[in-house]
């Protein structure tokens, strides 16, 4: 349990880190993206403002308004652009071109890439590394173009050192999150480890004093017979005994270096040993018990552990089944898998109690559960055997009609 709580601050705290790393670099990588693609098509659309004429942009006097803001910024972009244009007449024939400004693209090249812009029929878009702009003109259409390689370079390289950044803050974060977990932890450790011990210990001590007491209660009622008083001594002793030995079974469950033998066994014997004496049960309770096991199903494991396990399942699904009620048992295989079912009448479980079930001493109808006897136990230990055995174990339900707790092994 220690090592899942764990686990999951580590996870929690690790994906938040991710997540706040991917939207600030995100951000900025987008932004620096948006801002140089903004920047071009301002270039373009004053080439194409101009009519295609490259003139130095005076600098702004008082007759003469600046033509942005940022004027020295954009003063220095439109000298270091790379850009080209080309006029096309109405049905996309070539009129003129001016390729100056790039000294490395043909002729042939650049009326290509009109003629796909001019196809394309959008007002700007991207075709390779160049971006474009097109406009209306009173003669046709001129296709603005210029060259975006080296700023989709510096693009890359800083989504590159972004994700470089990132990961190695994940990495550095990560290890320092695993020493802060165990930090953060060890106090519920410590704690835990003092109930388990107390549980153990309890659970001991209390064995030997419940063993004379059942002794001398049988001494005793050979010489008084028939007294309901021993009686109910008698009930209580076994109750007790019932729950220290559920009490062990979940503190040993509960020891990381606890592994039990797994050897190869016949599950479907193992089933069957398991659900034979609850027919007599069920006969006496006025309850209907149907059992399908597929034969000659094999499964490794702890056949002491399965057997309890089914056990659990069966006792509980007769317990919690309406008068008269009819209680199915199934194991079959399905796949790779093997699947075992026990589905009662009646009972069911509220929908807020599904994720608490399986918790010790957790009890959906306490009075109902005194009056069978429970501790709230049964289902905490089923859950602790499917899960030494990687197994998953699951409970669904119809309001009112049925319940079905499922194994999947």
């Amino acid at each position: 349990m220690i090592k899942k709580l764990q686990i999951k601050f580590i996870a929690i705290v690790m994906s938040f880190v991710i997540i706040v790393l991917g939207v600030i670099f995100g951000t900025i990588n987008f932004s620096v993206y948006k801002s140089s693609q903004q920047q071009t098509e301002r270039v373009l659309m004053t080439l194409i403002e101009n009519d295609g004429i490259f003139k130095v942009i005076l600098p702004p006097s008082a007759d003469r308004q600046p033509p942005a803001k940022d004027f020295p910024h954009f003063q220095d972009m439109w000298r270091a652009s790379r850009v080209f244009f080309v006029k096309l007449d109405a049905n996309g024939e070539l009129l003129t071109m001016n390729i100056d400004h790039i000294p490395d693209i043909t002729v042939d090249i650049a009326l290509e890439y009109a003629r796909s812009a001019f196809s394309d029929n959008r007002d700007g878009g991207t075709i390779g590394t160049y971006q474009y702009l097109m406009s209306e003109k009173e003669y046709g259409y001129i296709v603005a173009f210029a060259e975006r390689g080296i700023e989709n370079s510096m693009l890359s390289q800083l989504a590159i050192i972004s994700l470089l950044i990132s990961v190695s803050c994940v990495v550095i974060i990560f290890i320092a999150v695993i020493f802060l977990s165990i930090w953060v932890v060890k106090p519920v450790k410590t704690a835990f480890e003092k109930q388990k011990q107390f549980i153990s210990d309890a659970g001991h001590e209390l064995k030997t004093p419940l063993t004379v007491i059942s002794a001398n209660v049988d001494v005793i009622e050979t010489n008084e017979q028939n007294s309901k008083w021993l009686t109910y001594i008698k009930e209580q002793v076994s109750r007790m005994n019932m729950l220290i030995k559920d009490l062990l079974t979940l503190a040993k469950a509960d020891e990381n270096d606890f592994t039990p033998v797994m050897t190869e066994f016949d599950i479907s014997h193992a089933a069957m040993k398991a659900i034979l004496p609850f027919e007599s049960i069920a006969f006496e309770a006025d309850k209907k018990l149907y059992a399908a096991i597929e034969p000659s199903l094999f499964y490794k494991g702890n056949e002491e552990e399965i057997i309890r396990l089914f056990t659990i399942l069966a006792d509980n699904a007769i317990k919690h089944s309406v008068e008269r009620g009819r209680i199915d048992i199934k194991l079959y295989s399905s796949g790779q898998k093997l699947i075992f079912e026990v589905r009662n009448t009646g009972g069911s479980i509220d929908e807020n109690d599904m994720n608490r079930i399986f918790e010790r001493f957790y009890r959906s109808d306490a009075s109902r559960s005194r009056e069978t006897g429970g501790f709230g136990l049964g289902l905490a230990i089923a859950k602790a055997v499917a899960d030494r055995h990687k197994a998953k174990i699951s409970v669904t339900c119809k309001n009112n009609e049925w319940t079905c707790f499922t194994v999947i092994f």
